[in-house]
């Protein structure tokens, strides 16, 4: 993200309803993962970020789940350029149920819902 993006996020987040909206997707996501089920991770991960302080910050953030993922998982940084690249296996329990109550709970905030169909809160579609 550049520094504009950053700024633009900032003022998006001092809205009490976007922190709102973000709420709703935090606790969903911690929904979701409870209920998925994970049994077995593995793969490997190549990526790649210029700037060292942004990825100092990604680096930092996926050091909270290396325990997680530290045996079967293999994530390798590098420096010089920016791109992704690997490839992971997951496997486990997804029911359907769980996903549709977390669509229905999405659309159901007002917020989300102009975000997701009309690209903006404020009802504007961007072009």
């Amino acid at each position: 993200m550049t520094g504009q993006q950053l700024k633009e996020l900032a003022a998006w987040l001092k809205d009490e309803d976007n922190r709102e909206a973000v709420r709703l997707i935090i606790t969903e996501l911690k929904y979701f993962l409870k209920h998925a089920r994970f049994r077995k991770i593995s793969g490997h991960v190549r990526f790649g970020i210029e700037d060292p302080y942004t990825m100092g910050r990604v680096l930092s953030l996926i050091s909270i789940f290396y325990p997680v993922y530290a045996r079967d998982l293999t994530v390798v940084p590098q420096f010089d350029e920016t791109y992704i690249e690997g490839e992971i296996h997951i496997r486990g329990h997804i029911r359907l149920i769980h996903l549709a109550l977390i669509i229905f709970r999405i659309l159901k905030n007002k917020q989300l819902r102009a975000l997701i169909f009309d690209g903006g809160t404020d009802g504007s579609r961007k072009k």
